[in-house]
């Protein structure tokens, strides 16, 4: 009887120990992986507020020079294009409460 109980072990035991290596290694490629996005978003997250923010700065201060000379007769257009220019949907110029 103990021949037979350790005869059916010793597979149980071999298969479990290929099973544990091969999700030690999914688990090491797949956290490098995750590493290596985290870094990436470390990297690209700025970068791309800088340009948005830079994109809205310019729309208001070329927007504001051309009112200013006059260029520009209806200034309520500039609300519109910011909406447009803001990634975050804020409402440039009004006080509101999004509660």
């Amino acid at each position: 009887m103990r021949e037979q109980l350790t005869g059916i072990r010793h597979p149980r035991l071999r298969a479990r120990g290929a099973e544990i290596e091969r999700f030690e290694g999914a688990n090491t490629d797949i956290a490098r992986v995750g590493e290596r996005v985290g870094q990436l978003f470390v990297l690209l997250f700025p970068l791309v507020m800088l340009v948005l923010d830079v994109t809205i700065v310019s729309v208001i201060w070329f927007g504001g020079h051309q009112v200013g000379d006059g260029d520009v007769r209806s200034a309520p257009s500039s609300p519109s294009c910011l909406s447009h220019a803001d990634p975050h949907g804020h409402r440039h110029g009004e006080l509101h409460d999004d509660r």
